[in-house]
């Protein structure tokens, strides 16, 4: 075995001046289960699991995976991956979620870098993009930052991807970093995720939907319930999980539009050619997301009138 096709049994052993070494910390996962997926649902969660058991050989226990995605606790993680399992992630989540599948010899972490030293050391621009780097708001890095005296503790998810960051830069990748970043805020529908922040990914009409396939989930599982009245929560249920996949479709659809669109304006005057076939793709892409939305509404509708007969 040569020194590059080593496990990586904890990160602090890494030469950071050995190509080797690095080149080992950040092997590739032959067996991605990610690449190029733009929803980042709670289910997938399993996914993750699966991915990092078959790339080091060995299988990981949820408790492991919980711990290594911020010691997420066990009802957080049910929910997460079951009652809220087709809702988007949120994005430090999905970053890590996305970081580990890429490369699961970052899998598990070791303790996070301190606000500071990463500010130091990254180059950023301002705190507001490092907040964004990290999946959050733009006044965090001040929170969590000596600067000011009151220094807050990051949340553990910060925290681990606070540290993934760093390894990122010591090992010359934080180009990298940045684009997954990035591609994350494009999936949620910003293609300036620096000047925006990111987007909101729920509102009011899945907070609607969520509160009603809970109250179906309850009758369901309630023993006293009757066989009738379980089938018709779970039809409920049902649409639910059919709401919430035509609402995440529109999300990338409409991502996908935007760029065509932009790209059909670059090109109209110099590559007529091209020009045109994109604008053929623009005409299906608001063809499909036409359909889309009549499904969506149809639906809602549906489940709107459907919860009136729940508890």
């Amino acid at each position: 075995m040569t020194d590059k096709d080593k496990p990586v049994r904890y990160v602090p052993d890494i030469d950071w001046s050995s190509p080797d070494d690095v080149e080992r910390l950040f092997k590739p996962n032959d067996f991605s289960a990610f690449d190029g997926d733009p929803t980042m649902l709670g289910k997938k969660l399993s996914k993750l699991d699966e991915s990092l058991g078959i790339f080091h050989g060995r299988k990981f226990s949820q408790a492991t995976v919980r711990h290594n995605l911020g010691q997420l606790p066990p009802n957080r993680f049910n929910k997460l991956t079951m009652e809220h399992g087709d809702e988007l992630v949120d994005p430090p989540l999905a970053i890590l979620m996305r970081i580990y599948d890429k490369y699961p010899n970052l899998c598990p972490p070791f303790p996070y870098v301190e606000m500071d030293e990463l500010i130091e050391v990254g180059g950023f621009n301002s705190k507001r993009e490092l907040s964004l780097m990290l999946g959050r708001d733009q006044v965090s890095a001040t929170r969590y930052s000596s600067s000011d005296g009151k220094k807050k503790t990051p949340s553990p998810t910060t925290m681990i991807l606070t540290y993934v960051m760093w390894l990122f830069i010591k090992a010359g990748k934080m180009d990298e970093y940045r684009e997954i970043v990035l591609q994350e805020g494009k999936y949620r529908g910003t293609n300036n995720l620096l000047s925006t922040g990111f987007p909101r990914v729920k509102n009011k009409e899945t907070d609607v939907i969520r509160d009603v396939k809970t109250r179906a989930t309850k009758i369901i599982k309630d023993a006293k319930e009757t066989d009738a009245a379980k089938e018709e929560a779970q039809e409920i249920v049902n649409k639910c999980v059919m709401y919430m996949g035509h609402f995440h479709e529109l999300r990338e659809l409409r991502v996908t539009l935007e760029d065509n669109q932009i790209n059909y304006k670059a090109l109209v005057d110099s590559d007529p050619e091209r020009a045109e076939n994109i604008k053929k793709y623009i005409a299906e892409l608001e063809s499909e997301i036409a359909a889309h939305e009549v499904a969506e509404s149809k639906l809602g509708t549906e489940i709107a009138e459907a919860s009136k007969k729940l508890k």
